[in-house]
Formats: structure tokens, C-alpha cells, sequence
């Protein structure tokens, strides 16, 4: 066989099995289609009022302050983290800046943090 029968039969079975996964994929939205319409015509909706404003509800109380450690604790921890890490062999790890999180970053911002 040549290169260019090879190619041409792997071209056909190519089509040919992209057709018939189409194919079938139409044939499954019909039957979906179908059943939705034989079995959707029990359940057929019976017109109603229209619903009522929603009614005004009270904001939120504002959640009390969790109290924080003391920040010369949270700074030694921190410390002694990076310096446990830098103290490995072949550690190039340099801290350039250290910053706090604002309280108006959103929970899920401040959650990984």
C-alpha cells in the first residue's frame, strides 16, 4: 500500500465516523424532543396571578469585629515561617515587601490569604 491510500482510507474512516456520531447525536435530540412533548403535555401550565411584590425586608445586622492577635505575634509567626523556609539549602526565597489586607476585600479574596 502507498502512503497515499493509506491516507486516503484513513481520510474515509474519518468522515465516515464523524458522520455517524452526527447522525446519532440528531437522532437523540428527536427522541429528547419527542419524549419532552409526549410526557410535557400531563404538566401543562394553568395560568396563574401574578406574584406579589416581594416584600421589603431589613438589612443585615453588621457582624461584630472578630478581635485579631496581636501583631507583633502574627509578625514573629510569619518570620519564623520565611526564615525556616529560607534556612534550607539552595533557598534563594527573599521577601521584598510585606502589606495587610484591607478589610474591604471581598471574603472569598481574603479567605487563601
Amino acid at each position: 500500500m502507498s502512503i497515499g491510500e493509506i491516507l486516503t482510507t484513513g481520510g474515509q474512516t474519518i468522515l465516515i465516523g464523524m458522520g455517524i456520531v452526527f447522525l446519532v447525536l440528531i437522532v437523540l435530540v428527536w427522541i429528547i424532543n419527542l419524549l419532552t412533548a409526549v410526557l410535557g403535555q400531563g404538566k401543562k401550565k394553568t395560568p396563574t396571578a401574578p406574584p406579589a411584590p416581594p416584600k421589603a425586608t431589613p438589612a443585615p445586622a453588621p457582624v461584630p469585629a472578630v478581635p485579631t492577635q496581636d501583631e507583633e505575634e502574627i509578625v514573629a509567626v510569619i518570620a519564623a515561617a520565611v526564615a525556616a523556609i529560607a534556612s534550607r539549602e539552595g533557598s534563594r526565597l527573599r521577601v521584598r515587601s510585606v502589606r495587610r489586607v484591607g478589610q474591604q476585600a471581598p471574603v472569598w479574596s481574603r479567605a487563601a490569604r
